[in-house]
């Protein structure tokens, strides 16, 4: 609702918010540089110059630019990537019954794995389900995470800091370049490589999950190549 074309086309009436609101965050700062600077230099030139009139006129074409692309960026999310982000569906976690006899270390999986379940499409169906961290050993500002693969895609869930579905993110896998999984002593890491992005998407999962991980990354590693 609150990034809906919609209601990112009213906030960015005000610069910059509808990027804010959408967590592009160095867009934002971008357009109050360049608003900034044209106000400056309109202010600075003589009265009814050439140089104020351009001043003025580009402060327009950025004002409304920064609309137009904004309602973009809400209403086809990471297009030019072919990944598709959308807020999560919001669930009740009390409902979630787990089974009296499922063993220990299965129970928080099992939770996992029907949050994730929730968020899938009719015509969706989980193959393989992971939870981990974006930053190793609950870092500052690290964010949990439900990692899972369908038949079409790969899914993160981004469960935030305080456990309940945030957004969802669908990644084809003709997206996927590589996968890589790192044992280490408390945490293992799993690095995936997705094309146009600059940055790996690196997610830490506990090493009580090996044998998950093991067959996660297998899966995945299947449908890429």
């Amino acid at each position: 609702m609150f990034q809906s074309p919609l209601v990112i086309g009213l906030i960015s009436l005000f610069p910059g918010l509808g990027y804010l609101l959408l967590k592009k965050w160095r867009k934002a700062i971008i357009t109050w540089g360049l608003l900034l600077l044209f106000v400056i230099l309109f202010f600075l030139s003589p009265v009814e110059s050439p140089f104020q009139k351009i001043s003025a006129q580009l402060f327009f074409i950025v004002w409304i630019g920064q609309i137009i692309f904004s309602v973009n960026l809400a209403r086809f999310p990471e297009k030019a990537l072919g990944v598709y982000t959308s807020p999560a569906k919001k669930i009740n976690l009390a409902k979630i019954k787990i089974p009296a006899n499922t063993p220990l270390r299965k129970r928080g999986l099992y939770k996992s794995k029907e949050i994730l379940a929730t968020q899938l499409e009719k015509n969706e169906y989980l193959q393989a389900m992971l939870p981990g961290l974006d930053k190793a050993m609950m870092g500052i500002g690290a964010h949990q995470y439900l990692l899972g693969i369908t038949h079409k895609y790969l899914m993160f869930l981004d469960m935030g800091f305080s456990g309940t579905p945030k957004t969802i993110e669908k990644i084809p896998f003709s997206k996927i370049e590589s996968i890589t999984y790192t044992k280490r002593i408390m945490m293992d890491k799993i690095s995936i490589k997705i094309r146009e992005k600059k940055n790996l998407s690196d997610f830490y999962i506990s090493f009580f999950f090996r044998e998950e991980v093991r067959e996660f990354v297998e899966n995945l590693d299947r449908k890429i190549k």
